[in-house]
């Protein structure tokens, strides 16, 4: 694969930070969502304890909590990715977009490894549930700032090439 000078840390701020945050609260909205139906069918078997809440039980309520907290939890592994490729932009003089995307997994993942490390240490009871919570979030994390990072630098990529084809066409 051809290698392509690496982009500089301005143009990737605001269009990845953008898309992460899109991203993490698409996670935090299907989440919750996944809660709702849940109180949606303790409503259905148990109206009395539900009653204050209405018919839907307490069901927009995981909605908005899991976009929100989506949202700000993806800006962990964000930051994470973007301090692996400014490092990664000072080592590497002419990276590929496969190695840029790499970098920016790497750093992701580490981030994404201290709220996790973070919770199974604040577990008291140690139950499974929080380590299965902790590795999806560092694997999600991870898997989603490669997918984004590596077509959002794809794009750029093209975009950079088509410019310098139809600029040697005109001259």
């Amino acid at each position: 694969m051809r290698h392509t000078s690496g982009q500089q840390f301005g143009t990737l701020f605001a269009p990845l930070l953008l898309r992460g945050v899109l991203a993490g609260m698409v996670v935090g909205l299907v989440l919750g969502s996944a809660m709702t139906i849940q109180s949606m069918i303790e409503a259905a078997n148990d109206p009395e304890l539900w009653a204050g809440w209405g018919p839907w039980g307490y069901g927009p309520v995981p909605l908005l909590y899991g976009t929100f907290v989506g949202g700000v939890m993806a800006l962990v592994p964000l930051i994470g990715a973007f301090l692996a490729l400014y490092v990664h932009s000072g080592i590497v003089p002419l990276p590929s977009v496969n190695q840029q995307a790499r970098a920016a997994c790497y750093g992701g993942t580490a981030a994404s490894m201290i709220p996790a490390i973070m919770l199974m240490v604040t577990n008291d009871e140690g139950a499974p549930a929080v380590i299965y919570i902790a590795v999806g979030f560092v694997l999600v994390s991870s898997l989603i700032t490669f997918v984004l990072t590596r077509r959002f630098l794809g794009r750029l990529k093209r975009h950079e090439e088509l410019t310098i084809r139809v600029t040697r066409e005109t001259v």
